[in-house]
């Protein structure tokens, strides 16, 4: 079973053996495949290296022992997107009389300045992306992932290198006439003719089983059906039961926690309002209207898929720890582990990896850049920074072992029970007596 450190550069990717290559491509139902996911692994010196490439129309996805070609073609404008991760080895480990060296981890478009390095310690793993805008004038787009280690002995010493390598033939755009595109509207208001009829006892505690809940709350948090206005808000309670479509707020030193049945956990920052998209468990969707969210979803439902919409993008998520900012303006998602699709109105997507961020504007999509992962966690809660934490650490460690450690579905229950221990105590804490919210004032705004 695939270990959680292969998640670091690809969103999907199936169990391999020894330099057995197994593709998967991603498309739509009846067209081609607009992404391959796959390992090159040399199991003689335990190098690793995990790619996903996005855009385009793949044609071709050949391995060949440590080198992989994928062939494809693409249309000015569109975006070719690259995410990458991987180890090298220790070659003491191997043999005595061999001296440890770096590996060094590569994304590069050949003719461009478009190039990504990182320099990995030997043993240890690292991931990056980079994307790459087709101009109109090319006619050719090449490009490379790759990973190397050296190592030096008495006798010379080697290396040994794994490269992905990416050929693009630019095709001529196609002529249609099509009405000129629109922006998505943010999930805010339901349609005039929607029917918003739902029983007294809509919010009253029914125990059960739900989808989500409450995990945690702090301040003023409100909640009403979406249908409704702003007059039909409540106060909510941890004990509040949550439908589909209802409408989440929180106010001024306030926030909130929404713990899934599957222990994914959401946080909502102050000032926040999003819309809960449940009737499907396996679809589930969360429309950041305005605020700032924090997300760990574990996904344990293999075929299961999650998304946050905002008002300029969608964000595809599966097993990933992130967080997405919505101003109504500027959609924005910072990625600490795993990868997050982000599909802007505008554009082609954009794959995001750990310590990358995007925004999304009216425009599409800006280029890709670091953050500071410890600036961004000192802005949250010890609950956040702890589950945030834990999960990069066991995504290192697992990394560092090669891929021997534990299964993907183990690492999970981990983390989440990471997260179910943090909450429990904080919820306590709150129960008792740190928690103090006057009720729901209706005149407030």
């Amino acid at each position: 079973m695939r270990s959680l450190g292969r998640v670091l550069a690809v969103a999907v990717l199936t169990a391999v053996v020894a330099l057995g290559l197994h593709s998967t491509l991603t498309t739509a139902a009846g067209q081609s495949p607009s992404s391959v996911s796959d390992t090159i692994e040399d199991p003689e010196s335990g190098i690793v290296l995990d790619f996903t490439v996005h855009g385009g129309t793949i044609t071709a996805a050949t391995p060949d022992g440590w080198e992989y070609s994928i062939e494809g073609t693409a249309r000015p404008g569109e975006t070719i997107s690259i995410a990458a991760s991987g180890h090298g080895t220790t070659w003491t480990g191997r043999h005595h009389v061999n001296e440890d060296r770096e590996a060094s981890l590569d994304i590069w478009f050949d003719g461009t300045d478009v190039r990504e390095h990182v320099t990995l310690p030997p043993g240890e793993s690292g991931s990056l992306g980079a994307s790459y805008v087709v101009p109109p004038d090319a006619s050719t787009v090449r490009a490379v992932a790759t990973i190397g280690n050296t190592w030096i002995n008495p006798y010379g010493g080697g290396s040994r290198t794994l490269i992905v390598r990416i050929s693009i033939e630019v095709v001529e755009p196609e002529t249609v006439t099509t009405e000129p595109p629109t922006t998505r509207p943010p999930p805010t208001e339901p349609p005039d003719d929607e029917d918003c009829d739902y029983p007294p006892d809509y919010y009253q505690p029914t125990g059960g089983n739900p989808i989500v809940r409450f995990g945690d709350l702090h301040g003023e948090v409100n909640v009403r059906p979406n249908c409704e206005d702003d007059d039909a808000y409540i106060f909510a309670e941890l004990s509040t039961p949550l439908h589909h479509d209802d409408r989440i707020r929180t106010l001024r030193r306030s926030g909130a926690i929404l713990s899934y049945s599957d222990m994914s956990t959401f946080v909502m920052r102050e000032d926040s309002t999003i819309v809960l998209d449940i009737k499907n468990e396996r679809e589930s969707k969360i429309g950041l209207v305005a605020g700032t969210i924090w997300v760990n979803l574990q996904r344990m439902i293999e075929d299961g898929s999650f998304e946050v919409e905002m008002s300029q993008a969608v964000a595809g998520i599966k097993g990933t720890t992130f967080v997405a900012r919505e101003s109504g303006a500027t959609s924005t998602v910072r990625v600490f582990e795993g990868v997050v699709e982000m599909r802007p109105n505008v554009g082609e997507p954009v794959l995001v990896g750990p310590g990358q961020s995007l925004q999304v504007t009216a425009e599409g999509a800006g280029p890709l850049t670091a953050f500071d992962m410890d600036g961004e966690l000192e802005a949250w809660d010890d609950t956040v920074r702890r589950i945030t934490t834990a999960s990069m650490d066991i995504t290192a460690t697992d990394a560092e072992d090669g891929g021997a450690g534990l299964p993907t579905l183990a690492v999970g229950v981990l983390v989440a029970l990471v997260a179910v221990g943090a909450l429990a105590a904080l919820a306590w804490r709150r129960r008792a007596g740190l928690r103090a919210a006057p009720r729901l004032d209706l005149e407030r705004n």
